[in-house]
């Protein structure tokens, strides 16, 4: 659900559902996060970003449709505007990324009825519940120091 959550988002704040990038921006999403669970790490962009590229380069994609893949995967948890090619897709879908990982209560301008309807129609499923445990599912109570240093390093300047 997170991913078809933050499709939505990023595609409203592009302003166009049928968006030129769309399949890129979804062929990201659908690989952002997927380190946690693949790969079973806190620190999972980077593995995430390979499964993300490769999947792409697989399909055929051009170097410049790769790069806008590895960009969104490597960025979206950036904590400042993005700068560089296509940076009006990667900010969109790092806000969007960030609206669904709040719970809208960081709404990043979207109005709280379209939030409300897009988790209606796509509903949360204990997503959130599962982020809170992941560190210690994956160190255990002696390791959460050492997860949540780990985890931190998802974000970037």
């Amino acid at each position: 659900g997170h991913v078809y959550r933050v499709l939505t988002y990023a595609l409203h704040f592009l302003g166009d559902v049928n968006h030129p990038k769309r399949d890129a921006i979804a062929l990201a999403l659908v690989h952002h996060d997927i380190g946690l669970w693949a790969d079973e790490v806190l620190g999972y962009i980077e593995p995430s970003q390979v499964r993300g590229t490769d999947a792409a380069a697989a399909l055929g994609w051009d170097a410049e449709q790769i790069q806008l893949v590895d960009d969104i995967i490597h960025w979206h948890h950036k904590t400042s505007p993005f700068e560089g090619l296509n940076a009006d897709v990667v900010n969109a879908v790092m806000k969007a990324d960030l609206v669904d990982f709040s719970i809208s209560i960081l709404s990043m301008g979207l109005p709280w009825a379209h939030t409300k309807t897009v988790v209606k129609a796509i509903p949360l499923a204990g997503f959130h519940t599962m982020l809170l445990w992941m560190p210690i599912k994956l160190k255990g109570l002696a390791g959460l120091p050492q997860g949540l240093m780990e985890f931190m390093s998802i974000f970037k300047r």
